[in-house]
């Protein structure tokens, strides 16, 4: 399962069950999107504001 000393671990409660998993660092997620083609997801930019 993955959990070792020191592993933060998720709780979750589903009725009467508990489930019990281990909580993945973010660097667990690095490059899982890898070869997809996301487009343009980057949000366009609001225009420059001018201040008085």
């Amino acid at each position: 399962m993955g959990i070792t000393a020191g592993s933060h671990i998720h709780f979750e409660l589903r009725g009467n069950e508990l489930i019990i998993k281990p909580e993945l660092p973010m660097s667990a997620s690095y490059g899982m999107l890898k070869g997809y083609d996301l487009g343009d997801i980057e949000p366009e930019k609001e225009p420059d504001r001018e201040f008085e």
